[in-house]
């Protein structure tokens, strides 16, 4: 099964929920990482660069966090790939 680890620079459940009016009081944005990045784990259209889809976990601002969230979630190992360039 693919799947990608992606770095947004915006925290995609955040602007979600503040799209749709739906923060709760005081809730704030996952801070980046020092590159300003967030990674997020993707299984639906993974090596899809074409079409903008929705993440499968929570952002998180440590990539390594993200593998181990995606090795966690996938029913089978996975085998890594440098990324795309």
């Amino acid at each position: 099964m693919p799947v990608d680890v992606l770095g947004l620079t915006y925290d995609f459940w955040f602007r979600l929920a503040e799209a749709d009016d739906n923060l709760e009081a005081g809730e704030l944005p996952t801070e980046p990482d020092a590159d300003g990045l967030l990674y997020y784990v993707r299984f639906r259209r993974a090596g899809d660069t074409a079409t903008p889809t929705w993440p499968d976990s929570g952002g998180t601002a440590d990539i390594e966090v993200a593998v181990r969230a995606a090795e966690a979630l996938a029913p089978s190992p996975i085998r890594w790939e440098p990324p795309a360039q």
